[in-house]
């Protein structure tokens, strides 16, 4: 666990993206149901409660989210091959992503 280790900026960053995310879609599920969205924009407001999970797992160095990562991003690579429309920036970034989860401070942050 984390607890002894400062949060990896990058890490918190990521964290704080997916905080975004989580407060962008209920938000953006209000505005669908006040607008007659009906159970499409209440699923999108349950669905938004997952980015909060993730984002509370990176600043609190939950290890699962580290075994997420990784496999999250191999899956992004191997759709680069597979899925059309998913460009080279997809693949530039899932790679930046795995280099950096293996990076000693930032597996130590999430592993110990």
């Amino acid at each position: 666990m984390a607890d002894s280790n400062p949060t990896p900026f990058a890490v918190a960053l990521v964290g704080a993206l997916y905080l975004l995310v989580g407060v962008l879609g209920i938000i953006a599920g209000i505005i669908g149901l006040f607008a007659g969205g009906g159970i499409p924009a209440a699923g999108l407001i349950v669905a938004s409660v997952i980015p909060f999970v993730i984002a509370l797992g990176f600043f609190k160095g939950w290890s699962i989210m580290w075994y997420l990562g990784i496999v999250f991003s191999v899956i992004g690579i191997i759709s680069v091959f597979f899925l059309p429309g998913v460009g080279i920036i997809s693949l530039i970034i899932n790679v930046i992503i795995i280099l950096y989860l293996f990076k000693p401070n930032v597996k130590a942050y999430f592993l110990e």
